[in-house]
């Protein structure tokens, strides 16, 4: 998993300025070193701040994602991995290793070697 990219304030001000004057959000990307999709949702989250629809928020803090905890066990919500322990959203009681941990083939056993 990569790590989320932090915006300095350099980049914030230089991206109002390039959709001001009509820079694609590709371009952007492209002189950013970033994705598209990470450009339009920092775009929308400085125009939303500007006009006090959100509260802007330090470029160097990033907001904890929290999930709800499941009513029951049968019941969907936030649940821990029990092999990379990040918590995400589980369908079932079941369901108890995260996408990235099903993807690498890793099982849910605390002392398998991979």
């Amino acid at each position: 998993m990569t790590a989320k990219r932090l915006w300095t304030p350099e980049e914030d001000r230089q991206m109002l300025a390039w959709h001001r004057s009509g820079v694609s959000q590709r371009d952007m990307a492209i002189l950013l070193r970033s994705h598209k999709a990470g450009i339009s949702r920092r775009l929308c989250f400085l125009l939303d701040a500007e006009e006090g629809r959100v509260e802007p928020n330090p470029p160097t803090t990033t907001a904890k994602r929290t999930l709800p905890a499941p009513a029951g066990p049968r019941s969907p919500g936030g649940r821990k991995c029990m092999r990379c322990g990040r918590i995400f959203h589980s369908s079932h009681a079941g369901n108890r290793l995260c996408y990235s941990c099903k993807q690498h083939g890793h099982s849910a056993h605390p002392f398998d070697p991979r």
